[in-house]
Protein backbone atom coordinates (compact mmCIF):
# COMPACT_ATOMS: atom_id res chain seq x y z
CA UNK A 1 0.00 0.00 0.00
CA UNK A 2 2.70 2.09 0.77
CA UNK A 3 4.96 1.50 -2.42
CA UNK A 4 1.64 2.66 -4.45
CA UNK A 5 1.35 5.73 -2.33
CA UNK A 6 4.95 6.62 -3.10
CA UNK A 7 4.79 6.21 -6.43
CA UNK A 8 1.97 8.12 -6.96
CA UNK A 9 3.33 11.28 -5.31
CA UNK A 10 6.67 10.35 -7.87
CA UNK A 11 4.80 10.32 -11.01
CA UNK A 12 4.15 14.02 -10.78
CA UNK A 13 6.09 16.39 -12.54
CA UNK A 14 5.63 19.53 -10.06
CA UNK A 15 6.23 18.30 -6.51
CA UNK A 16 6.19 21.70 -4.61
CA UNK A 17 2.51 20.98 -3.93
CA UNK A 18 3.69 17.72 -1.89
CA UNK A 19 6.54 19.68 0.26
CA UNK A 20 3.59 22.42 0.98
CA UNK A 21 1.38 20.12 2.23
CA UNK A 22 3.63 17.84 4.39
CA UNK A 23 5.13 21.06 5.81
CA UNK A 24 1.31 22.66 7.06
CA UNK A 25 0.64 18.99 8.39
CA UNK A 26 3.67 18.31 10.23
CA UNK A 27 2.97 22.61 10.84
CA UNK A 28 -0.38 21.52 12.08
CA UNK A 29 0.42 18.80 14.23
CA UNK A 30 3.30 20.69 15.99
CA UNK A 31 0.06 23.47 16.44
CA UNK A 32 -1.70 20.89 18.16
CA UNK A 33 1.12 19.37 20.49
CA UNK A 34 1.71 22.87 22.02
CA UNK A 35 -1.54 23.39 22.66
CA UNK A 36 -2.32 20.22 24.57
CA UNK A 37 1.14 20.94 25.97
CA UNK A 38 -0.62 23.94 27.53
CA UNK A 39 -3.52 23.31 28.42
CA UNK A 40 -2.60 20.10 30.15
CA UNK A 41 0.66 21.96 32.00
CA UNK A 42 0.85 21.70 35.82
CA UNK A 43 -0.32 24.66 37.66
CA UNK A 44 3.23 25.17 39.48
CA UNK A 45 4.69 24.91 36.45
CA UNK A 46 2.68 28.59 35.35
CA UNK A 47 3.06 29.87 38.68
CA UNK A 48 7.15 29.36 38.49
CA UNK A 49 6.45 31.59 35.34
CA UNK A 50 4.73 34.39 36.93
CA UNK A 51 6.72 34.65 40.43
CA UNK A 52 8.28 37.78 41.33
CA UNK A 53 10.95 39.13 43.84
CA UNK A 54 10.09 41.53 46.36
CA UNK A 55 12.40 43.40 49.10
CA UNK A 56 11.34 42.27 52.84
CA UNK A 57 10.62 39.02 52.15
CA UNK A 58 11.69 36.08 54.25
CA UNK A 59 13.49 33.28 52.92
CA UNK A 60 11.45 30.77 50.77
CA UNK A 61 8.76 33.34 50.63
CA UNK A 62 7.63 33.95 46.69
CA UNK A 63 5.33 36.63 45.11
CA UNK A 64 2.71 36.59 42.57
CA UNK A 65 1.07 39.43 41.09
CA UNK A 66 -3.04 38.83 40.95
CA UNK A 67 -5.73 40.67 39.44
CA UNK A 68 -6.85 43.36 41.74
CA UNK A 69 -10.32 42.23 40.90
CA UNK A 70 -9.76 39.17 43.06
CA UNK A 71 -9.63 41.60 46.26
CA UNK A 72 -13.31 42.60 45.86
CA UNK A 73 -13.67 42.40 49.49
CA UNK A 74 -11.62 44.69 50.35
CA UNK A 75 -13.59 47.79 48.67
CA UNK A 76 -15.12 50.08 51.26
CA UNK A 77 -14.19 51.69 54.80
CA UNK A 78 -12.04 49.81 57.47
CA UNK A 79 -11.78 50.25 60.96
CA UNK A 80 -9.14 49.39 63.13
CA UNK A 81 -9.15 47.80 66.60
CA UNK A 82 -6.65 47.62 69.43
CA UNK A 83 -4.29 49.63 69.29
CA UNK A 84 -4.85 51.89 66.71
CA UNK A 85 -8.60 52.10 67.41
CA UNK A 86 -10.47 54.56 65.82
CA UNK A 87 -7.82 54.64 62.94
CA UNK A 88 -10.00 53.93 59.69
CA UNK A 89 -8.94 53.39 55.80
CA UNK A 90 -10.68 53.45 52.76
CA UNK A 91 -9.84 50.85 49.36
CA UNK A 92 -10.92 50.93 46.02
CA UNK A 93 -10.78 47.96 43.71
CA UNK A 94 -10.72 48.11 40.05
CA UNK A 95 -9.76 45.67 37.27
CA UNK A 96 -6.20 46.94 37.40
CA UNK A 97 -5.36 48.02 40.86
CA UNK A 98 -6.23 48.51 44.54
CA UNK A 99 -6.26 52.41 45.64
CA UNK A 100 -5.61 52.78 49.24
CA UNK A 101 -6.58 56.59 50.55
CA UNK A 102 -6.01 57.93 46.25
CA UNK A 103 -2.83 55.97 46.21
CA UNK A 104 -2.43 52.87 43.72
CA UNK A 105 -1.50 50.06 45.19
CA UNK A 106 -0.01 46.79 42.86
CA UNK A 107 -1.57 43.46 44.82
CA UNK A 108 0.87 40.30 44.98
CA UNK A 109 0.00 37.34 46.84
CA UNK A 110 2.38 34.88 48.26
CA UNK A 111 3.10 30.68 48.51
CA UNK A 112 1.54 31.31 51.98
CA UNK A 113 -1.64 32.48 50.97
CA UNK A 114 -0.61 36.35 52.41
CA UNK A 115 -1.76 39.77 50.19
CA UNK A 116 0.59 42.34 49.78
CA UNK A 117 -0.14 45.78 48.32
CA UNK A 118 2.78 47.85 47.23
CA UNK A 119 2.68 51.33 46.82
CA UNK A 120 4.61 51.88 43.56
CA UNK A 121 5.56 55.69 44.19
CA UNK A 122 7.52 54.93 47.58
CA UNK A 123 8.18 50.87 47.35
CA UNK A 124 6.29 50.50 50.91
CA UNK A 125 4.26 47.67 51.30
CA UNK A 126 0.72 46.74 53.72
CA UNK A 127 0.38 43.25 54.10
CA UNK A 128 -3.15 41.60 54.78
CA UNK A 129 -3.90 37.96 56.13
CA UNK A 130 -7.92 37.27 55.20
CA UNK A 131 -9.75 34.44 55.60
CA UNK A 132 -12.36 33.84 53.01
CA UNK A 133 -14.33 32.38 55.64
CA UNK A 134 -14.39 35.79 57.66
CA UNK A 135 -14.86 37.97 54.80
CA UNK A 136 -15.27 41.55 56.53
CA UNK A 137 -12.22 41.08 58.95
CA UNK A 138 -8.59 41.16 58.06
CA UNK A 139 -5.05 41.39 59.82
CA UNK A 140 -2.70 44.08 58.89
CA UNK A 141 1.26 44.77 59.65
CA UNK A 142 4.00 46.04 58.48
CA UNK A 143 7.96 44.58 58.08
CA UNK A 144 11.30 46.09 59.45
CA UNK A 145 14.87 45.01 58.93
CA UNK A 146 16.48 45.02 62.74
CA UNK A 147 19.85 43.35 62.90
CA UNK A 148 19.98 42.46 59.38
CA UNK A 149 16.88 40.15 59.94
CA UNK A 150 13.57 41.11 58.65
CA UNK A 151 10.84 41.19 61.67
CA UNK A 152 6.94 42.04 61.23
CA UNK A 153 5.53 44.47 63.44
CA UNK A 154 1.49 46.10 64.58
CA UNK A 155 -0.55 43.30 63.74
CA UNK A 156 -3.74 45.34 64.02
CA UNK A 157 -7.25 43.76 63.61
CA UNK A 158 -9.69 45.81 60.71
CA UNK A 159 -13.01 45.53 60.49
CA UNK A 160 -15.43 46.04 57.92
CA UNK A 161 -17.01 49.73 59.13
CA UNK A 162 -20.41 49.45 57.17
CA UNK A 163 -20.22 45.20 58.11
CA UNK A 164 -19.46 45.29 61.68
CA UNK A 165 -20.20 46.36 65.04
CA UNK A 166 -17.81 46.72 67.94
CA UNK A 167 -19.15 45.98 71.70
CA UNK A 168 -17.48 47.59 74.10
CA UNK A 169 -17.84 45.91 78.21
CA UNK A 170 -15.99 44.93 81.09
CA UNK A 171 -13.64 42.69 79.80
CA UNK A 172 -12.49 45.08 76.78
CA UNK A 173 -15.10 44.19 73.84
CA UNK A 174 -16.25 42.03 71.28
CA UNK A 175 -17.35 42.53 67.89
CA UNK A 176 -20.22 40.81 65.30
CA UNK A 177 -20.09 41.20 61.54
CA UNK A 178 -23.00 40.35 59.02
Amino acid sequence: MWNKLIDWILAFKDRRWVVAAAAATSFAGLLIAIVTWLTEKPPALIDAMTRVELPMSYPNETWTRMRASELHWLRGRWCYQGRFSGAEVTFAVNDREVVKTGKPLLPYISNQGLIRLVDQSTGKSDFIQHAAAQPYEMRTFSRYVSDGQIKSWANALALNCERCTVKRDQIGGSYECR
